[in-house]
C-alpha cells in the first residue's frame, strides 16, 4: 500500500468487486518501509485483477518469503 490511508482504497476496490472479505491482518514489518496487508478474499484470481488494476501492488507468498 503507499500508505496507512489507503486501506479505504483497497477496501473500496474490492466493494465495488463485490468481493468478500474473509479477514485481514497487517504486518508488523514493513518491506521497503511500506505498510502491507494479509488478506483472506472469496476469490483471489478476480481480487488480484481488480486490485492490480486500482494501481496497488499485490504479493505473493514467494514475494513475503525472500
Amino acid at each position: 500500500m503507499p500508505n496507512e490511508s489507503s486501506l479505504k482504497h483497497v477496501t473500496s476496490a474490492l466493494l465495488q468487486a463485490e468481493i468478500h472479505i474473509h479477514y485481514v491482518y497487517p504486518f508488523l514489518t514493513w518491506p521497503n518501509d511500506r505498510p502491507v496487508l494479509a488478506i483472506g478474499l472469496e476469490d483471489e484470481g478476480v481480487a488480484i485483477d481488480v486490485l492490480t488494476r486500482n494501481n496497488l501492488r499485490v504479493l505473493s507468498q514467494e514475494d513475503l518469503a525472500r
